[in-house]
């Protein structure tokens, strides 16, 4: 079994959500490890609808 990788969210204002954003997309392509992204759900959603990028979400609220 695999384990992803754990990236925390750095600062809203820089350009990691959009880097981030854009690994995600080539994820399958690239063969990298799954990942998991901690940061707060309403501003990664504000940064998708600004940045025109269709990516689901989903919220984990308890320990993994």
């Amino acid at each position: 079994m695999t384990k992803p990788i754990v990236i925390i969210m750095g600062e809203p204002n820089s350009i990691f959500s959009e880097l981030i954003f854009k690994i995600w997309k080539k994820r399958k392509k690239l063969n990298l490890l799954p990942f998991i992204l901690i940061g707060n759900i309403n501003i990664l959603k504000r940064q998708f609808l600004y940045l025109k990028y269709k990516v689901k979400i989903n919220n984990v609220k308890s320990n993994f």
